[in-house]
């Protein structure tokens, strides 16, 4: 039985509690925006648009936000898997991305804020418009209007999981969170079955983030840098990777290396957003 870990810190909790608290017995007489945090009645929208919403969101910043939102992207990244030690030469097989949506305009501060600044309440949002996404272009491979070799009908959601020390200091692992509210939208079942071992050696103070690294510099920073938990159920499986952001599609490969070589028959991926 594989342990599954916690989504969010005790600290976490009790600071989200504590505000909660503190917005019930003093409610603000008009709700601020989540990106601008300007008052949403500001901008002639308030109150009475709240119920067609899933966001707190001003005008402006919820027109921005959807403004990207036409169609997905998809791309294969080819991966070479070393099978040293399993009796087997060294492969090449393609790993398939697809991502919602673009990484740009207000989707980029949403993200930003969801990821670094607790604002969960993106979740469930992003979980959506990944959610129609992922129909869309099962559809299209159906109706033969998208071409897509290996991505087939993955069978589980495997969320990337996140760097011990980054989790500690943001509170919540927002990867997590995002594949267990889309797995239901999916008819799937999220299991975190890979963990991020925390880092050793002289440089290990704080994990670095791959955003300011080329390609080989995220690739070499990886290596070995995930493993599967005891007891994992991917032996033969195909497993749908999630996470929010694809650039290089290195932590992707790394993630992915660990699940074939752990058994799984087939990887395929699924973001929130693709760095252009």
């Amino acid at each position: 039985m594989t342990c599954t870990p916690p989504l969010f810190t005790t600290r976490f909790r009790v600071n989200r509690l504590r505000q909660l608290l503190l917005d019930a017995v003093f409610p603000e007489a008009h709700p601020l925006c989540l990106l601008c945090q300007r008052s949403t009645e500001s901008t002639g929208w308030g109150r009475s648009h709240q119920s067609v919403m899933p966001l707190t969101l001003c005008m402006f910043c919820w027109q921005d936000l959807n403004a990207s939102s036409a169609s997905y992207a998809f791309e294969s990244f080819t991966t070479r898997l070393s099978s040293a030690g399993h009796g087997h030469g060294e492969s090449s097989w393609m790993l398939p991305v697809l991502a919602a949506r673009p990484y740009d305009g207000k989707l980029q501060t949403a993200i930003r804020q969801w990821k670094y600044d607790g604002a969960i309440e993106f979740t469930a949002w992003f979980a959506q418009q990944m959610a129609v996404v992922y129909r869309r272009f099962q559809r299209d491979i159906e109706e033969g209007t998208a071409s897509a070799a290996d991505w087939g009908r993955p069978e589980l959601l495997v969320p990337v999981p996140p760097a011990p020390d980054r989790f500690r200091k943001r509170g919540y692992d927002h990867v997590g969170l995002l594949a267990v509210t889309l797995a239901p939208k999916l008819a799937m079942r999220a299991l975190p079955v890979l963990a991020r071992p925390a880092e050793t050696g002289p440089d290990a103070a704080f994990t670095q983030s791959q955003t300011a690294k080329n390609v080989r510099q995220r690739r070499d920073g990886l290596k070995g840098a995930f493993r599967l938990r005891t007891n994992a159920p991917v032996m033969g499986r195909h497993i749908l990777l999630v996470d929010d952001i694809v650039t290089t599609g290195s932590t992707l490969e790394a993630c992915a290396l660990a699940l074939k070589r752990g058994g799984a028959a087939r990887v395929s991926a699924l973001v929130l957003a693709q760095v252009l």
